[in-house]
């Protein structure tokens, strides 16, 4: 499994360009200089492998699995896509439709919207956090050729990119291999805008009425400090914290909210790192609109036992054995194992993956406590997309 990572994602777009590399990723494996788009795929499969790529707000990613006898041949194909600076206008058009029908899906689907396009925008107003990988209906429809090529030019330099390589391989002859290919690319300096988040939480709550709709989206939480800038022990303390709200079908809001009330569908505690801020918080998807006050009281309930209680023992090491052991499978994936590795690179992670498992057995309860206390405040960020009428 290969990686190849490139250290620009929505955050490192302007708001003509928002969803840019997104729209890049989507090309990437179009026609080339080289080869067509169905030559590539057709090769790629037919030696053992394939490919996929995703986008964030922090990077754009491609990976290829292939056989280990087939990889140089695989590594050639994927460098001749990232250097094509020069889309077909057919291919261009033809997959901007395809980006446009994307977005209007991820706002016709109301937990995807209520969350990415309602609650993340609200918490990271005026930050570059704010914008959206899959960028605007007008930014993807005005778009042009140029701009975007130009925007992958600036992106794709060696400077600014990253290898990833897990499994069977040749160190040596890998790395020759990337020198040879990836190696080449423009070594331009790469200027990139900065992220700065102002982590001051205030208290809000912001509700958007949807006509045809007939359920609520509820999403609340906060910005806190990214990984790379807390210590070790809060790092795992709020991953413990994240996985005692909403681990498993045990956890405390999916037994208080769901078993017990039968509210929501999906229950979510979420804790995502962007390197200079992360967010922490939990949500709810799909459920009676009339029970939004009902659902946060029991979240913030659970919030406040975390600050004034401690966790019972056998709870508390029921839940790291649940957490241990998803890890354990996991690891044992080299798409997983890729991904990791690729993360300590883009968010400077401050510790080895393959300690987890480590960091996370000497959390106390106490640390559990004191992260709850420091974080889990009354200045909360609540969003709900809701239906037409609410009150």
């Amino acid at each position: 499994m290969v990686f190849i990572g490139v250290k620009s994602g929505s955050i490192h777009e302007s708001s003509r360009l928002n969803g840019g590399s997104h729209f890049n990723e989507h090309l990437l494996f179009k026609t080339n200089k080289h080869r067509g788009a169905s030559e590539i795929t057709r090769t790629v499969e037919w030696n053992g492998g394939y490919l996929n790529a995703f986008t964030e707000k922090l990077s754009m990613v491609f990976y290829i699995k292939a056989l280990p006898e087939a990889i140089d041949k695989i590594i050639q194909i994927v460098f001749e896509a990232a250097a094509n600076f020069e889309y077909t206008e057919k291919e261009f058009e033809l997959e901007r439709k395809v980006i446009l029908t994307e977005i209007k899906n991820s706002i016709n689907i109301p937990n995807e919207y209520a969350f990415k396009r309602l609650f993340t925008p609200v918490v990271f107003q005026n930050t570059l956090l704010e914008k959206t990988t899959l960028g605007t209906t007008k930014s993807m429809s005005e778009v042009t050729k140029d701009e975007l090529q130009d925007f992958k030019i600036k992106c794709f330099s060696p400077k600014n990119m990253v290898a990833v390589a897990v499994g069977i391989f040749d160190e040596k002859n890998l790395t020759e291999k990337f020198e040879s290919t990836f190696g080449k690319l423009n070594p331009q300096k790469i200027t990139l805008p900065k992220l700065k988040v102002d982590l001051k939480n205030n208290h809000r709550a912001c509700f958007e009425e949807r006509k045809g709709i007939d359920q609520a989206y509820m999403n609340m939480g906060y910005k806190l400090t990214g990984f790379c800038k807390i210590t070790l022990k809060e790092n795992f303390a709020l991953k413990m914290m994240a996985y005692i709200l909403k681990g498993g079908m045990s956890s405390r809001l999916f037994t208080e909210l769901r078993e017990k009330r039968g509210i929501g569908y999906r229950i979510s505690c979420f804790l995502s790192d962007y390197k200079e801020a992360s967010l922490f918080g939990a949500g709810i998807d799909g459920f009676d609109h009339s029970r939004l006050n009902e659902s946060i009281d029991v979240i913030l309930g659970e919030f406040n036992k975390l600050k004034n209680e401690s966790v019972p023992d056998r709870e508390f090491k029921g839940i790291k054995n649940y957490v241990v052991s998803r890890y354990q499978e996991n690891i044992i994936d080299t798409a997983d194992r890729a991904d990791k590795i690729w993360n300590n690179e883009i968010r400077n992670t401050p510790y080895d993956f393959r300690d987890y498992e480590k960091h996370l057995r000497a959390v106390t309860k106490k640390d559990v406590m004191d992260a709850a206390q420091k974080y889990l405040t009354s200045d909360y960020t609540l969003t709900a997309l809701v239906p037409e009428g609410f009150k």
